[in-house]
């Protein structure tokens, strides 16, 4: 119960953290196999990707750990991401929680993030 109680809260506060509503085209990398896609919705906690053609791959599932890179205007970011949501009817979308990422990515994307909504992340 405690667990599933600190990852509700964990979940809770990435989700109130600074969203940008944003369309970077990204790659997502699971086991060597890549797909296309386009993040359109970020923060500092995750991402909201859609898959313009073709839909959601049936490879990706909830919980699946994957390696997402996309470019802002400070650099190139990389992180490992865990999908916590597939959408395939009607949007064909997909929601990621960031889970690693190296100090020099998260400074960009924080940088980078601050500079889309006025003076730096709360």
């Amino acid at each position: 119960k405690v667990q599933k109680y600190l990852e509700e809260n964990s979940l809770a506060e990435r989700r109130k953290s600074l969203r940008v509503p944003i369309e970077l085209n990204c790659t997502i990398d699971m086991d060597g196999e890549v797909f296309n896609a386009v993040i359109w919705d970020l923060s500092i906690g995750g991402a909201r990707i859609s898959f313009e053609s073709g839909g959601v791959p049936d490879s990706i599932m909830e919980g699946i750990l994957c390696g997402l890179e996309f470019t802002t205007a400070w650099g190139r970011i990389q992180a490992d991401a865990t999908i916590m949501r597939v959408l395939r009817a009607p949007s064909s979308e997909i929601g990621v929680s960031f889970e690693e990422m190296k100090p020099a990515a998260k400074a960009i994307l924080e940088k980078w993030l601050g500079s889309q909504n006025g003076p730096g992340l709360h």
